[in-house]
């Protein structure tokens, strides 16, 4: 192939500036695309692991609250080793006689109680939640039939 003043055109050898730019930016946009999908997905699994880590707390400090009678331990803190739990109870309503079998009053004396619990973790508040449960109290001796 000649030019117009009549030379031969030599076949160019490498990229020219703007393909290398081209490609400079076509490697960028994947990086940048693919190192977002990272940190989107590194930060989903940041949050599955502290939900977990909430659910298994909550479960801990289920079972050492089925242990406490609010009616009489309204409340309290436990330590559970790597957090603690502090909880205080309210009763919603007046304690009340239970029903005995086969008829009169119980032995018991009975309340609905809301219980708040603050979980806390290195000392500081980590988050918290709130159940409601139910107290008792003894307040009679059973009588032998005579």
């Amino acid at each position: 192939m000649r030019t117009s003043n009549g030379s031969r055109l030599t076949p160019q050898k490498g990229f020219s500036l703007l393909e290398a730019i081209v490609a400079l930016a076509l490697l960028a946009v994947g990086t940048f695309t693919l190192v977002s999908w990272m940190n989107t997905a590194l930060l989903s699994q940041s949050r599955v692991e502290g939900a977990y880590e909430r659910i298994d707390a909550i479960h801990d400090a289920l079972e050492v609250l089925h242990t406490i009678n609010p009616m009489k331990e309204p409340d309290g803190t436990r330590n559970l080793g790597s957090f603690s739990i502090h909880w205080e109870s309210t009763p919603m309503e007046n304690p009340r006689d239970g029903a005995g079998y086969p008829a009169g009053r119980s032995l018991y004396r009975i309340g609905l109680y809301h219980t708040r619990v603050d979980l806390y973790r290195k000392g500081k508040p980590w988050f918290q939640f709130e159940l409601d449960q139910v107290g008792y109290q003894r307040v009679r001796r059973q009588r032998l039939p005579r």
